[in-house]
């Protein structure tokens, strides 16, 4: 990609992820809160906000993503070199209990 800045290269962390399909199919299939939230956790999809709503009247929202761990040795307010991979490559991808989400107790909305 071409700016008036530079020339930047595009990665994404998920970049030839085909275990999408089973993440879905595992979620869709998940009976319980338990099932269900061990297929999130399966963290094959990129980038997606997930509710759950189930019949035990339990509600949860979870934003699921391949998010790798910054490497706290750069300054990621500023352009990072493209000619190193040590700036996200090959960082630890972060667990769901880092995620963004709001977890509610059972009947805390009913």
């Amino acid at each position: 990609m071409k700016t008036d800045h530079g020339v930047y290269a595009v990665r994404y962390a998920g970049m030839g992820e085909l275990r999408q399909v089973e993440q879905w199919l595992a979620m869709n299939k998940a009976t319980d809160f338990a099932t269900w939230k061990s297929a999130v956790a399966l963290n094959h999809i990129q980038s997606f906000n997930f509710v759950y709503a189930g019949r035990d009247q339990h509600i949860y929202f979870v934003h699921n993503s391949e998010m790798p761990r910054r490497n706290p040795g750069w300054n990621w307010q500023h352009y990072l070199p493209g000619d190193r991979s040590e700036s996200s490559s090959g960082m630890p991808i972060c667990h769901l209990n880092s995620y963004p989400r709001l977890p509610t107790q059972r009947r805390a909305l009913f």
